[in-house]
């Protein structure tokens, strides 16, 4: 995981590689931490380097997400890919996570509803 730096949003951080249960709650602590820390109404998490995302990643985003609720931040997951948009609707989080799949800059809109847009993150 990578956060904020060299010019980047202090409120974005990047995940990378797999995630998977051998981290998955090492991530989550992580994100939960860094959500206690922002200064925006918002948080993101670039989820496009993730290349596997295990049920226990699922798990941990929805955990992520909740703990950004009960604090009022919202956390949008950008970036991700095809496969990992099926698997969270297959999971039914669609309805409940605030994601922008990858090559849809501009349109941040719950993965649920395609057809109706959500204001940008920031």
């Amino acid at each position: 995981m990578t956060s904020g730096a060299h010019g980047r949003d202090p409120n974005t951080v990047s995940l990378i590689g797999d995630i998977r249960a051998a981290n998955a709650t090492s991530h989550g602590d992580l994100l939960c931490d860094l959500l206690d820390l922002a200064c925006a109404p918002t948080f993101v998490v670039d989820c496009s380097q993730i290349e596997l995302l295990a049920p226990q990643g699922l798990t941990m985003m929805l955990w992520v997400h909740r703990h950004g609720v009960a604090q009022g931040t919202e956390v949008w997951w950008v970036g991700l890919s095809p496969r990992h948009v099926r698997l969270l609707e297959d999971a039914g989080l669609g309805p409940t996570l605030r994601c922008r799949p990858a090559g849809e800059p501009g349109s941040t809109r719950s993965i649920r509803s395609r057809r109706s847009a959500r204001p940008e993150p920031g």
